[in-house]
C-alpha cells in the first residue's frame, strides 16, 4: 500500500537554515564589498580625472607663457614672484608655502589681437599694437561671484587661480615705454603692480586686483615655482653650477631640505642644500634679486645668475574637497583651518603635480 504524498514531504533542518543563512549572508556581504570597491574606485578615478584636467590646463598654459617670456639682459626686471607673506589671504588659512603673484612678460598665444572698440569683422576690427604682454598669475581664496550676486563675500571661500593678460599698447605705454626708477637705479619694469588693465575705460584697475572675471581655474590651493638658475665662477670646480630660489615659507624650508637634499646648491656650498627661500625676486637677464618682505630690491642685492627653468608643484583638491574646504570655512567664521584638518582633507582629496619648465629666451 502506497503513503500518502503528504508523509513524504520533509521540511529543512534547523542546521540547513543556519548553513543556507551563512551562505547567503557571505554572498550578500561580497556583493556589498564589491560594490563599495567600485564605488571607491569610481571616485578615485573622477577626483584623479578632475584634479588631472585642471593641472593640465594650468600648467600647459603657464608652460606656454613662461617658454614665449622675454627675459632681457639690460638692467630691467623682467620677472617678479611675491610670496603672499606668508598667508594667502589674510586670516584665512594654513600656510601651504604657496607662491601667490608671479608676474612676468610674454607673448601669450591667447592674447587679444584686435581692440573690443569697433565693428569685429571687416575693416572695422582695429589691431593691438605690439605683442609683449605684462602677464599676471595670482592666487586666491574668497568668493568668486561678484559683489552684486553674492549673499556674503566672507563666506563661500573658494581657491582660485587668476591669470591676467595686459594688452601689448598698456603693457608698453605703462611700463615698458616709463622713464628710470630712481629709486633704485633701475629702469622700470620694476614695479610691475603699477600697470594699469583696460586704462581708460570704466573697467580700469590695477594688475594686483582680483576680479571674478580673472578666475583661469578652480580649487588650486598651492603653487610653488622654484628659481633654478645658472651660475658661473671660473674659481669653482666645477665652474657651472645650478643655484635654487624657493618661496619662504615654514612648509617649504621643512620640505624642501628633507626630499631634496641632492642637487641642490649655493654660494657657500655647491652641491649641499643651502638653497635661499625668498619673500620677493626679482629676475632680469644674467641676474636677480631676493629680498624678505615685499620691498623693492637695490641695485647692490643682485647676483650673477641666468634663470634656466623653473620647477612648478601644483596641488589642486577635487570637487568635494573643494566643498569640505568650504563648509570649514564658513562654520569657523572665515578663520584658519586647523592643521590637522586640512591635512586630513589634502591626504584624501588633493593630488599634487610637478613639471618643469625650461627657459629657452634667457640670455
Amino acid at each position: 500500500m502506497k503513503k500518502p504524498l503528504s508523509s513524504l514531504r520533509r521540511a529543512f533542518t534547523l542546521i540547513e537554515l543556519m548553513v543556507a543563512t551563512a551562505i547567503s549572508l557571505i554572498i550578500v556581504l561580497g556583493v556589498v564589498q564589491i560594490a563599495t570597491y567600485a564605488i571607491n574606485a569610481y571616485d578615485t578615478t573622477m577626483s584623479l580625472v578632475s584634479t588631472t584636467a585642471v593641472s593640465r590646463q594650468v600648467l600647459d598654459t603657464l608652460e606656454s607663457d613662461v617658454q614665449s617670456a622675454v627675459i632681457k639682459n639690460d638692467g630691467n626686471v623682467w620677472m617678479e614672484c611675491l610670496t603672499g607673506n606668508p598667508d594667502l589671504s589674510g586670516t584665512t588659512n594654513v600656510d601651504r608655502g604657496a607662491c601667490k603673484t608671479l608676474i612676468f612678460f610674454s607673448t601669450p598665444i591667447d592674447r587679444d589681437r584686435f581692440k573690443p572698440s569697433g565693428s569685429m569683422t571687416g575693416a572695422g576690427r582695429v589691431e593691438w599694437k605690439g605683442d609683449v604682454c605684462a602677464v599676471r598669475y595670482r592666487m586666491d581664496n574668497a568668493n568668486p561671484l561678484p559683489t552684486v550676486l553674492a549673499a556674503d563675500v566672507t563666506k563661500d571661500r573658494a581657491f582660485t587661480l587668476n591669470r591676467v593678460v595686459v594688452n601689448p599698447e598698456d603693457t608698453f605705454n605703462q611700463v615698458l615705454n616709463r622713464s628710470a626708477d630712481t629709486t633704485n637705479s633701475q629702469t622700470l619694469p620694476q614695479i610691475l603692480g603699477s600697470i594699469t588693465m583696460d586704462s581708460g575705460t570704466p573697467s580700469a584697475r590695477s594688475i594686483q586686483a582680483n576680479s571674478p572675471a580673472d578666475i583661469f581655474t578652480m580649487n588650486v590651493v598651492a603653487m610653488t615655482p622654484i628659481f633654478v638658475f645658472k651660475r658661473t665662477d671660473a674659481t669653482r670646480t666645477p665652474a657651472n653650477w645650478y643655484f635654487y630660489a624657493v618661496p619662504n615659507s615654514t612648509v617649504n624650508t621643512g620640505f624642501f631640505p628633507t626630499y631634496f637634499k641632492d642637487g641642490f646648491g649655493s654660494q657657500a656650498a655647491p652641491g649641499a642644500f643651502q638653497a635661499e627661500y625668498f619673500d620677493y625676486l626679482k629676475i632680469s637677464g644674467g641676474k636677480y634679486a631676493i629680498t624678505s618682505g615685499k620691498p623693492a630690491a637695490n641695485s647692490g642685492d643682485w647676483k650673477q645668475g641666468t634663470l634656466a627653468a623653473i620647477i612648478v608643484s601644483l596641488t589642486v583638491v577635487d570637487d568635494v574637497g573643494a566643498q569640505e574646504i568650504r563648509a570649514a570655512q564658513n562654520r569657523t567664521g572665515g578663520q584658519k583651518l586647523e592643521v590637522n584638518e586640512w591635512n586630513m582633507i589634502m591626504q584624501k582629496h588633493a593630488k599634487t603635480f610637478v613639471r618643469r619648465i625650461t627657459i629657452p629666451g634667457a640670455q
